[in-house]
C-alpha cells in the first residue's frame, strides 16, 4: 500500500523548507510595523469606500467599521486605511 498523499506532504524536506521561508518572509515584512499610528491619507478614502460596500453586500454596516490587511506584530495589527492599532 503506497503513502497517503497528505503525509506526503507533511514529510517533504521542499514542502517544510518553503513554509519556513514563507514564515521567514512575512516576519521579515511584519518587523515594519513597530507601533501605534493613524490612517494614512492615500489609503483612507479607499477604506471608507470597501467598508460601505460591504455593508451593503451584508444589508447592513459593519458593526465596527474597520478591515485588517493580516499583517501584524506582536499587539498591533494593520488596517486598510493604514493606521496601526493596539
Amino acid at each position: 500500500m503506497g503513502s497517503l498523499t497528505g503525509h506526503k506532504i507533511q514529510e517533504s524536506e521542499k514542502v517544510q523548507s518553503l513554509v519556513k521561508q514563507l514564515v521567514d518572509e512575512v516576519t521579515h515584512l511584519n518587523s515594519e510595523i513597530t507601533g501605534v499610528r493613524g490612517p494614512q491619507g492615500e489609503y483612507k478614502t479607499s477604506s471608507q469606500k470597501r467598508i460601505a460596500e460591504i455593508g451593503q453586500f451584508r444589508g447592513r454596516p459593519l458593526h465596527y467599521p474597520y478591515i485588517g490587511t493580516g499583517a501584524g506584530r506582536g499587539p498591533f495589527v494593520e488596517l486598510e486605511d493604514g493606521s496601526v492599532k493596539l
